[in-house]
């Protein structure tokens, strides 16, 4: 379509520089004329582009020409040969030339966009690498995914086990969407439920006609259409990140992959987290039995043992209650230390 409305701009641009030609040869200076057509093929280039100015500016040079600078010629069939081939010729090189332009602007737009993704894992990344709290974590993955992709709404959330998935991370500048703390009941016909069940990204690209609440909700908000990639920590599925957008066309087909660095993050801060809790837990086991050898190896009384054994018990395991009972004959047994609520217990016979 294009190629042809060159065509056509050129063909025309040659009748009226002819017409025009024809009209002021003699009373018009030559250098003049020039200037005039030399700015109409300026103003052709800077609001419609080499693939119209090519073909407008040679065909009015061949106007010029054979119209104004004397010898005149006729339009014959040699004249329109002429005027055919260098028509065509410029329609094509603009064409290519167009082409090539939109390409490097293509490309251009691409590193661009590549750049601003990077940078944006990069500065997950790095407070990764800070092991911050997770909090910290699924609030900046989530606000960093919904910029980057430019869309309204983002959301991270974690599976509980009542079949419902808790929002731990949201972004949302117009302030659509549910706030962090939020559960949201696992229905088929939403994304959560949808990557709960496959394991597997989902999208939903119209939510007009989806039945539940969930989507009903999300109908109110004014979204349109979502993805949903799952967040894979230990082997397990262990949430989901779900962006949405409110435009009426669908997400484009990279957005899974996109999310899916975001999501890689947030299970690296995941394995960092439990990973610092389960050494901090073996930590704390150790220092009990060493601080309970100590006592041993000092021979003090058997009950401060056993009352340092029940304290230490409860503070490892964060309970309320411990005991070290001591089995008796004829179905009893005794209550030889304790910490926390059972203490006023110790040495009390019960039944067993």
């Amino acid at each position: 379509m294009e190629i042809v409305l060159a065509v056509a701009a050129g063909v025309a641009a040659f009748v009226v520089a002819a017409a025009v030609g024809t009209a002021a040869r003699s009373h018009v200076p030559a250098v003049l004329l020039g200037l005039l057509f030399l700015l109409a093929v300026l103003a052709v280039a800077r609001f419609a582009g080499i693939l119209y100015a090519l073909p407008v500016g040679v065909v009015i040079i061949e106007a010029f020409d054979w119209y104004f600078l004397p010898p005149l010629r006729n339009l014959d069939g040699a004249t329109v040969l002429v005027l055919g081939l260098f028509l065509a010729m410029s329609v094509i090189v603009g064409a290519v030339a167009t082409q090539v332009g939109r390409r490097a602007v293509r490309s251009e737009q691409a590193r661009g966009v590549l750049a601003d993704e990077q940078a944006a894992l990069r500065r997950v990344a790095t407070l990764v690498a800070r092991q911050p709290l997770p909090a910290e974590v699924f609030a900046a993955v989530t606000e960093e995914a919904g910029k980057l992709l430019d869309l309204e709404s983002a959301h991270l959330m974690v599976y509980e086990r009542n079949e419902t998935a808790s929002v731990v991370g949201a972004w949302t500048p117009a302030g659509i969407g549910p706030p962090v703390g939020t559960r949201v009941p696992l229905e088929k016909e939403n994304i959560m439920g949808r990557v709960f069940r496959t394991h597997q990204p989902a999208r939903i690209d119209d939510y007009s006609d989806l039945r539940g609440a969930v989507a009903w909700k999300v109908r109110t908000t004014g979204v349109a259409a979502a993805v949903g990639t799952p967040v894979v920590a230990g082997g397990r599925v262990w949430g989901v990140m779900v962006v949405g957008s409110s435009r009426p066309e669908a997400l484009p087909v990279d957005t899974v992959m996109r999310i899916g660095a975001f999501t890689e993050l947030v299970a690296t801060a995941i394995a960092n987290t439990e990973a610092r809790e389960e050494l901090e837990r073996i930590a704390a086991e150790q220092a009990a039995l060493g601080r309970v050898a100590t006592l041993v190896a000092e021979a003090v009384p058997p009950g401060d043992v056993f009352t340092a054994v029940t304290a230490e018990v409860a503070s490892i395991f964060g309970v309320p209650i411990a005991g070290l009972v001591r089995y008796e004959r004829e179905g009893a047994a005794t209550v030889i230390a304790g910490a926390g609520e059972i203490s006023p217990y110790i040495t009390v016979a019960v039944s067993r």
